[in-house]
């Protein structure tokens, strides 16, 4: 199988590590999160879920809703 084929479950993990680092860098709404990654706002979710089911500490911002990761928080 080409190293290029990947699965849903793969497409999965890589989304979710690279919304981690964005998420440690800024914050983002789930509908920015959902036109960066081409996903609808109800993946990010259970995205967003998965990470905090994991133990990332995640801040949700008042007002618009931005979600924040910080990368020095104890998890």
């Amino acid at each position: 199988m080409p190293t290029s084929v990947r699965t849903r479950a793969d497409a999965r993990t890589l989304r979710v590590i690279n919304c981690l680092r964005l998420l440690q860098q800024a914050c983002y709404s789930a509908d920015e999160l959902a036109g960066r990654f081409h996903v609808s706002k109800r993946t990010v979710y259970r995205d967003l879920r998965l990470l905090a089911e994991a133990g990332v500490p995640l801040l949700k911002r008042r007002g618009d809703g931005g979600y924040h990761a910080p990368a020095d928080a104890p998890a």
